[in-house]
């Protein structure tokens, strides 16, 4: 069971409970009618970010409409980042021992996060290039 969830959220279960009691208060914005357990709103935004799947995929995976998914997703995108950008950023010591953390990891001075990606480049297809 945990290790299927791992796969598919890309977090322990634990993480993800305590994301959802971060997530708590502000769970009205992700699900204004209250009809949608937060679990299930916590775990569709997550779900779509892990898996970049399509939000008709998503919608049949969770029983709710594409539209719902839709919101549930920036809704929840919103409030994750109102939540834990007001956090650490309005906590000067908490900013200073993230700062300290990096530097023993990297050697960086003076940094208080890192974001990472990855781009791939694709190449267009042989055929019908200018569609691509």
């Amino acid at each position: 069971m945990e290790a299927d969830f791992f796969r598919d959220f890309r977090m322990h279960h634990r993480t993800f409970k305590s994301l959802c009691e971060e997530l708590a208060g502000a769970a009205g914005k992700m699900d204004a009618a209250g009809t949608i357990p937060l679990e299930k709103c916590v775990a569709v935004c997550l779900w779509l970010l892990a898996m970049a799947q399509p939000f008709r995929t998503v919608s049949d995976k969770f029983n709710l409409p594409v539209a719902t998914c839709n919101r549930l997703f920036h809704d929840g995108c919103a409030t994750s980042k109102a939540v834990h950008f007001c956090q650490e950023l309005t906590n000067a010591a908490a900013m200073y021992a993230n700062a300290a953390r990096f530097q023993d990891v990297s050697g960086i001075p003076d940094i208080i996060g890192a974001l990472y990606t990855t781009r791939i480049d694709i190449s267009a297809p042989e055929m019908r290039p200018m569609d691509y």
